[in-house]
């Protein structure tokens, strides 16, 4: 008991200091704190809104009117081999083409509805979350490598490892069969595009502060004089965009950053998801998604587009210049420490 009691007091120190140090932070660099949720707000309203948006208020109609359902009957017998409902067939689709969140919200919706037990949740989230074509085509491929076609190969790489990943996690006995659907009345279709549209906003807004929140925590970084090489690794661990932006040298190491998505991506994951879905298998699958993407990215990327550069249209962004081999080796290492750290279970 007594050891409990001092356990709990060195974690309620440790954590009153790192509060303390947040605010010395924010004192001492408070233009560069600034200037860091600016540029968040900023790639909210140029790249995740305008991408996202659209998806997740298709997902929320979908699996509020019943529809996923007609959708998950064309293709029953994969899902059942995978041990998933009908149902899932819409969320898989979504999750391709929707973009990082987008899938995890309408797992999130079924979950609620009873249509997926949690154990299928979190077999399904492996393979629902993914660089949508929006952000791989139009802010990566157009806007930071200058072809249109290398963001379709690194959104089929991308789509490939996810259906890879998706298969490797499939159940290997037979005891997880999938459970009769519940007796859900679906919403008309007028009521469940209210619904949708209603979450929708309600998500993004979650979504804006995560990646407002990444964003000034890179920003305070390159205000203390922090080494490039770390802020490059801390911005492809973080947050995506910035860490796309670091890592434009190298395919394998663009596609590892796509496929990993960034801690600020998960958050907003656990945002939309019941507590307790993510576990250490969302994280090792995420590496392991990562790393299948960056080898199709090394292999099917041609070598012409790599050198060029333009930031995104209207994105407030600061390009790492100076990212190199080492940038991506300490990202590597920043990740296999984080799951190193995290317990079996994860609760956001």
């Amino acid at each position: 008991m007594i050891r409990i009691v001092r356990l709990t007091a060195l974690k309620t120190a440790f954590w009153s200091l790192m509060l303390v140090a947040a605010g010395g932070v924010l004192l001492a660099w408070p233009q560069a704190a600034a200037t860091g949720m600016r540029r968040g707000l900023a790639i909210a309203a140029e790249v995740l809104i305008p991408s996202l948006f659209p998806f997740l208020v298709l997902g929320g109609w979908l699996t509020g009117s019943g529809l996923c359902d007609r959708l998950g009957a064309c293709l029953s017998v994969p899902l059942r081999w995978l041990g998933l409902p009908g149902a899932a067939a819409s969320v898989w689709l979504i999750g391709l083409v929707g973009g990082y969140p987008a899938g995890a919200a309408a797992i999130g919706n079924l979950c609620r509805l009873g249509r997926l037990s949690p154990a299928q949740a979190r077999r399904l989230l492996v393979g629902s979350v993914n660089a949508g074509p929006g952000f791989c085509v139009a802010t990566v491929g157009v806007g930071m490598l200058g072809s249109a076609r290398a963001g379709w190969l690194l959104w089929a790489a991308h789509a490939v490892a996810s259906t890879a990943v998706l298969l490797l996690y499939r159940p290997k006995d037979k005891e997880e069969s999938v459970p009769p659907p519940l007796p859900v009345s679906p919403l008309r279709p007028a009521t469940a595009l209210v619904e949708s549209v209603s979450a929708a906003a309600r998500s993004l807004l979650g979504m804006t502060g995560f990646v407002t929140l990444a964003c000034l925590l890179l920003s305070v970084l390159a205000a203390a004089g922090v080494p490039q090489s770390v802020r490059t690794a801390a911005a492809c661990l973080l947050e995506v965009t910035g860490g796309s932006m670091g890592v434009l040298h190298s395919p394998f190491l663009l596609g590892l950053v796509l496929g990993w998505g960034g801690l600020s991506v998960h958050g907003q994951i656990a945002m939309l998801l019941p507590p307790g879905t993510l576990d250490m298998r969302f994280f090792t699958a995420r590496l392991l998604h990562g790393c299948l993407g960056g080898l199709l990215s090394l292999w099917w990327l041609p070598s012409s587009v790599l050198p060029t550069f333009a930031a995104p249209s209207g994105v407030i962004a600061e390009p790492f210049a100076g990212a190199s081999a080492l940038g991506g080796v300490s990202m590597l290492v920043l990740c296999v420490t984080w799951l190193a750290s995290m317990r079996k279970k994860v609760d956001f």
